[in-house]
């Protein structure tokens, strides 16, 4: 016994010259924030759910049979992946038919280009010799007529590369779509192709869900629709607690008469939450607004540490010193916790660090990347 009392007194020894020490040396570093004032009002839950803005079944561009799937149910899905392959041996024949029959046409144009020629030097040979003996009327006739006959095929020779241009058009256009992709990023909820399965054109061959781009619809009583302004920001809240900011996209012109409410649009972030909370038509809590805004002070969650007495404190950085502000906390909001009193706007509490502090002890107050925070000497009155 006497040799465990030996050892603790030694340890305590040992913690308060390291203490001692971080004094001499300006401090234990701390991590601090400035108070600032935040506006928040008072607010009433309301179920709303999770809505995909993109869900939509992917269509065949052209007819044919199945050859390979290459996805599953469930599977995510990236813009221009493959899903799909259908059989493209027809496909293979008739392009190179529409390319043989592009070049016919081409060759086509050559020959009637060089008739016309032909026929238009020999008009004009014969309209030069007009006013001579040599000139023939019956001969400058014919002429004229085999002129307009060749500008005629060759208008039909331009005629015939169009119709071959689209028919190679249209079948490099099928080979391309022999392969079914993806037009956007999402989940594969359902696998409607089967290898062997003729697929008509417009056939659905998957749905793809883009989570990514889901958002909150709520229906929301008419009696709690002022103030719900585009842009205005609400707390969501997930089953499990998790908090989001959501933002009023749109208030729809419909009402449910039965119920006097207006489905509400908002977006929202759900970058960090789990997978398992993210999911169309999810329940989710929105936090709207019952009462008028009203400017308050708010501090970081991290800021509050408990006292002996049970209350609640902060540890503000005043003069080189963790001084303790016994604090009246009010409702939480996304920032933090509103306090009622104990603190005002523009003090610096500790928001990391402040479980080991002891009152007004020495500290170096930093911001959260590290570097030193000068502060000015704080009007707020300590607890002592």
């Amino acid at each position: 016994m006497k040799f465990v009392r030996k050892v603790m007194t030694v340890c305590l020894g040992a913690i308060l010259i390291a203490v001692s020490a971080m004094a001499q040396d300006g401090g234990v570093a701390v991590i601090v924030e400035k108070v600032k004032l935040a506006s928040i009002g008072d607010t009433t839950p309301l179920i709303a759910r999770l809505i995909a803005t993109v869900d939509s079944d992917v269509a065949a561009r052209r007819d044919g049979v199945v050859e390979s799937v290459l996805f599953q149910i469930g599977d995510k899905i990236e813009k221009g992946q493959a899903l799909v392959r259908l059989d493209d041996e027809l496909v293979a024949i008739q392009l190179q038919n529409a390319e043989a029959a592009l070049l016919s046409a081409k060759a086509g144009i050559e020959v009637a280009k060089a008739r016309v020629k032909l026929t238009k030097n020999a008009f004009e040979r014969q309209s030069g010799l007009q006013g001579s003996v040599a000139f023939s009327k019956a001969r400058f006739d014919d002429l004229q007529q085999e002129a307009a006959q060749a500008n005629g095929e060759l208008s039909r020779a331009s005629a015939q590369v169009a119709i071959a241009q689209a028919a190679f058009a249209r079948a490099k256009y099928d080979r391309k779509h022999s392969v079914i992709v993806a037009p956007f990023s999402g989940i594969a909820i359902t696998r409607n192709a089967q290898p062997g399965q003729y697929i008509a054109l417009g056939g659905a061959v998957a749905m793809l869900l883009d989570l990514n781009g889901l958002e909150i619809e709520a229906d929301v009583p008419v009696s709690l629709l002022k103030g719900l302004e585009a842009g205005r920001e609400l707390e969501a809240v997930l089953h499990d607690g998790t908090r989001a900011m959501a933002t009023v996209r749109t208030l729809l012109p419909t009402e449910t008469v039965s119920t006097r409410t207006r489905p509400v649009r908002l977006s929202v972030s759900l970058q960090g939450v789990e997978p398992y909370l993210i999911a169309n038509g999810k329940s989710v809590t929105i936090m709207v607004p019952v009462s008028a805004v009203k400017e308050v002070v708010i501090v970081p969650k991290d800021a509050l540490v408990q006292g002996l007495d049970g209350g609640w404190m902060v540890f503000v950085a005043r003069d080189g010193k963790a001084v303790p502000h016994p604090v009246e906390i009010g409702q939480a909001s996304a920032g933090g916790l509103e306090i009622l009193s104990g603190i005002t706007s523009g003090d610096y509490v500790v928001v990391r660090g402040n479980e080991r502090l002891r009152p007004n002890q020495p500290i170096k107050p930093q911001d959260s990347d590290g570097q030193p925070v000068p502060m000015a000497a704080s009007k707020t009155k300590s607890a002592g």
